[in-house]
């Protein structure tokens, strides 16, 4: 448990104010490099930092035991549990709290879908449609539970029994008109944070939030957005990291298609159906894969093996090939088959995915 208040109190750190946060990023390298478990280190950095630990002890017990009771989890950068999109950002949080289903973590194909907290009719219809859709080809959608797009994103996900990921600034929740949305994704989906519920929420975190939704991504599809809009920060955090960012296209007259039009004009993919997201992974909607099921029956076990072994999961040729007890020169040779039959796809570096 010691462990445990020893985490808790280290997410503080950038809570306090503007002095401890330039120091907390001063020292941001070696706080990542070291093993936040080590209770002398985490204790001498909230000394350094004069964090009035006392003061939220009440809250820090409350926590400790839901989380020792597993009526809420905590996720530790570097820890196995840790989610590897994430954990390759150059400024991954440190610690994150989560509520609901973990196991979302580990799933690869994500999609950020963010927008225009004031959005319009366009807008709802559109992201209503296109994220049912790309739920049902089983990517995960990231959003920030925001008025909105947000909510409207996580809607259709949960509508069609999707997977969603909710990241939110701190664990209480706010604002009270996606609550519903919210206490859904306890039970079908996940929320996460990168503070407890008890700190006190501040306009820079959720700047920060956004970075957690595009380093949780593969890429981000921002669907409705102002030139000013918040989203495009989720694009550009996108940019930095090396994802793929979508954009809603819309009429060049309107406010809300400012800021997509000008992602579009830096080079973001253009989206017209989900098809343009789908298609740029890989995907296929799940209710047309169902229609080829009955195909596999006609496979070699060998072939099955492998169709079983890239289930949700992108592996290396040599991975396949361990993991199914084949040669490397044998794996391929079922694998070449298995594209011309149109079930798998090799990405780079002789990756490979089911075609979904």
């Amino acid at each position: 448990m010691d462990d445990i208040r020893n985490i808790v109190e280290f997410s503080l750190l950038q809570t306090g104010t503007l002095n401890k946060i330039d120091f907390f990023r001063k020292y941001r390298e070696d706080l990542l490099n070291e093993n936040l478990l080590k209770k002398q280190f985490a204790k001498k950095v909230i000394e350094n930092l004069f964090f009035d630990i006392k003061k939220y002890t009440k809250d820090i017990d409350i926590l400790v035991s839901k989380i020792k009771n597993k009526e809420s989890s905590i996720i530790v950068y570097e820890e196995d549990d840790y989610p590897f999109l994430l954990s390759n950002i150059k400024d991954p949080p440190c610690v994150l709290f989560a509520d609901g289903r973990l196991s979302l973590l580990e799933k690869e194909n994500t999609i950020g879908v963010v927008g225009a907290r004031k959005t319009d009719l366009y807008g709802k219809d559109v992201c209503k449609d296109i994220v049912s859709k790309i739920a049902e080809a089983n990517m995960v959608i990231v959003s920030g539970l925001a008025i909105g797009i947000d909510n409207n994103a996580h809607k259709a996900a949960l509508a069609k029994n999707g997977d969603t990921i909710g990241v939110v600034p701190v664990q209480h929740h706010t604002p009270v008109r996606t609550n519903s949305t919210r206490r859904e994704m306890y039970d079908k989906g996940l929320v996460l944070a990168e503070y407890p519920s008890f700190v006190p929420i501040k306009p820079w975190m959720y700047i920060s939030r956004n970075r957690i939704i595009a380093g949780l991504s593969k890429g981000v599809f921002v669907v409705r957005a102002a030139i000013r809009s918040g989203s495009l920060s989720t694009a550009s955090f996108a940019t930095s990291y090396n994802r793929d960012v979508f954009a809603l296209p819309g009429n060049i007259y309107e406010i809300l298609s400012a800021g997509t039009a000008k992602l579009i004009k830096d080079g973001a993919v253009p989206v017209f159906s989900a098809d343009d997201i789908l298609s740029f992974y890989h995907l296929k909607n799940k209710k047309i894969k169902e229609k080829n099921v009955s195909m596999t029956y006609s496979l070699k076990e060998e072939e099955k093996k492998i169709i079983d072994l890239l289930s949700d999961k992108v592996l290396h040729v040599d991975e396949i090939a361990f993991k199914s007890g084949l040669s490397t020169k044998k794996a391929k040779t079922i694998l070449t088959g298995l594209e011309l039959k149109s079930y798998v796809v090799m990405m780079s570096g002789e990756n490979y995915s089911l075609v979904r």
